[in-house]
C-alpha cells in the first residue's frame, strides 16, 4: 500500500513541478511579448513625436519669416510715408507722384495687416505645436523610464556592458 502511495505522490509531484516550469514559461513569454510590445510602442511614439517636432520646427521658421516681413514692410511704409511727407511740401506739387505713393501705401499696409494676421495664426498653430511636443515628449520619457523600470535585473547589466 506505500509504495502505491509512494507512486501516486511521485506522480502528482511530476505534474505539479511540469505545471509550475509550464507556468513560469508562459509568464517569461508573457514578459518577453509585453517586453517587445513596449519597446514597439516608445518606438511609435518617438517616430510620432519627431514628426511633431519637425512641424513645430517648421511653425516657427514660418513665424519667424513672416515677422522678418512685417518688419521689412514696416520700413518700407515709413520709408514711403517720408517721400510722401517731402513730395507734400515741394513747391510745384506732383500730386501723380503723391497718388502713386499712396496707392502704394494702401497696398502695403494690406500686405502688412494680411501678415500680422497670417502671423498670429500661425503663432497659435505654435503654441499648440509645442504644448503637443512638449505633452508626447514627456510621455515618451515616462514609457522609456516604465519600460527600465520593468526590466529584470540581469537583462539591466547585460544592456549597461554592451
Amino acid at each position: 500500500m506505500t509504495g502505491r502511495f509512494i507512486a501516486i505522490l511521485a506522480a502528482l509531484m511530476v505534474i505539479g513541478v511540469t505545471t509550475v516550469v509550464h507556468a513560469q514559461q508562459t509568464t517569461s513569454d508573457s514578459l518577453r511579448h509585453d517586453r517587445t510590445h513596449d519597446q514597439r510602442m516608445i518606438t511609435r511614439d518617438t517616430l510620432k513625436l519627431q514628426q511633431h517636432v519637425a512641424v513645430r520646427d517648421s511653425l516657427r521658421a514660418k513665424v519667424q519669416q513672416d515677422q522678418d516681413t512685417i518688419a521689412a514692410d514696416k520700413k518700407l511704409i515709413d520709408s514711403l510715408q517720408a517721400g510722401i511727407a517731402t513730395a507734400k511740401k515741394a513747391s510745384p506739387r506732383d500730386t501723380l507722384a503723391i497718388n502713386r505713393g499712396l496707392a502704394t501705401l494702401t497696398q502695403l499696409r494690406q500686405k502688412r495687416d494680411s501678415a500680422l494676421n497670417r502671423t498670429q495664426r500661425e503663432r497659435k498653430r505654435l503654441d499648440f505645436a509645442e504644448r503637443t511636443v512638449k505633452r508626447e515628449s514627456e510621455a515618451s520619457s515616462d514609457a522609456r523610464q516604465d519600460l527600465r523600470s520593468d526590466r529584470p535585473k540581469s537583462a539591466d547589466s547585460t544592456h549597461t556592458s554592451k
